[in-house]
């Protein structure tokens, strides 16, 4: 996770042209509405602010501008909030469409109109050329690379035979995969096919996995109201199949098709690095049955803990698992009460506002407010256990 949402200084940079115009009644020329797309400045392959290398999908907003014929103008938004990127920009309107979101059922439930899918995309295998990994029983004995809280450290979870090696990002697992403190990885397809082609010349096969939760369909996604624009880039969409396809290529995103290696539970789902950028679903009823009552005196109001519960699932879980469900106790923050008992509130207020950046959690004053922070705190009270 990451601080903030910015709109980028470079849009200038990176719009197509400056002259698309209009002509208004009187025959003079106005300015056409430049086409203003979200994407997260720093998630290639996906988008970027660096103009040498904009991404996947600004190169094809960029594509579905020209042929609206409308300049295009970025508005950046770090994608790992997930729905809140989405709230405070697309559903505020400060952009008219967000690139990337996930085709999996009750996203933004009827808030958002969607593209068709444009991508597919999810987890894959990572592994030296040649190795041709088919099979769960082809990972035995070997230590995998995996990133925490996602469908394949679920998978791997199960077998006694791997050793998993677990990471926060992609990016590292494929770090040690290429100092060999690793022998494969299990991670987000994108960026390690994107890694592979750019920084590793090639040197390893990726390899799509099929399953529960490990892939799902990239969409656009657009306020309600803006149907008639939505109808417009699908148009748009279906005469630039082919140059998805050889975005896909340059980006070297994994374009087999995806291999049957192992079934999840129903209660995985994709995480998105809008991460990746989806909301899991909760967790199945006889995980949430092992949360026991607040310990707290004065039970907090059921609607602020309603509201901290949704607000936690679209943020926090990308970490701390969807309803706080996790199994690695030193983020599991079911047992904050168990830790820091009567301090705990404390400690809770001090880690999200300052941050503890050694270990990857960060400051999120900026993007929350003190009542935010108040119904988090609300909703962890009531799953507080030993």
């Amino acid at each position: 996770m990451r601080l903030g949402l910015r709109i980028s200084r470079l849009a200038l940079a990176l719009a197509i042209g400056a002259a698309f115009a209009v002509p208004n009644r009187g025959g003079a020329e106005v300015p056409a509405q430049p086409l203003r797309v979200c994407a997260d400045p720093d998630d290639l392959p996906f988008s970027s602010a660096r103009a040498g290398t904009p991404g996947l999908y600004i190169e094809l907003g960029q594509q579905i501008a020209q042929s609206l014929g409308r300049p295009f103008e970025p508005v950046w938004a770090l994608s790992y909030f997930g729905k809140r990127a989405v709230r405070t920009t697309l559903l505020a309107k400060t952009c008219d469409a967000f690139v990337g979101l996930p085709g999996i059922k009750g996203f933004m439930g009827p808030q958002l109109v969607y593209s068709k899918p444009f991508l597919h995309i999810g987890y894959a295998i990572m592994a030296p050329a040649g190795a041709h990994i088919t099979r769960l029983d082809d990972l035995s004995g070997k230590r995998v690379a995996v990133q925490f809280s996602t469908p394949p450290q679920m998978v791997l979870a199960e077998r006694d035979d791997v050793k998993p090696v677990t990471f926060l990002n992609p990016e590292e697992a494929v770090k040690a995969l290429e100092h060999h403190d690793v022998d494969v990885a299990f991670i987000w397809g994108p960026v390690a096919g994107y890694l592979n082609r750019t920084s590793l010349h090639d040197a390893y096969e990726v390899t799509p996995i099929a399953g529960e939760g490990m892939q799902y369909p990239v969409k656009i996604g657009f306020n309600r109201a803006d149907i008639d624009l939505r109808d417009k880039v699908d148009e748009a969409l279906d005469a630039a199949r082919p140059a998805v396809a050889d975005l896909a290529a340059k980006y070297g995103l994994p374009t087999a098709a995806p291999i049957e290696l192992a079934s999840l539970d129903d209660t995985s789902s994709p995480i998105m690095i809008l991460a990746s950028s989806s909301e899991p679903e909760p967790p199945a009823a006889a995980q949430q049955a092992t949360a026991e009552p607040a310990r707290d005196a004065t039970q907090p109001d059921p609607d602020a803990v309603a509201e901290g519960h949704a607000i936690f699932n679209g943020t926090c879980s990308h970490c701390h698992g969807p309803d706080a469900v996790q199994s690695v106790r030193k983020i599991d923050l079911r047992l904050l009460h168990h830790r820091y008992g009567d301090n705990t509130a404390t400690v809770f207020h001090e880690t999200v506002t300052k941050g503890r950046p050694a270990k990857g959690m960060p400051n999120w004053s900026a993007v929350f407010s003190e009542d935010d922070f108040k119904k988090i705190y609300a909703y962890l009270s009531t799953i507080q256990t030993d």
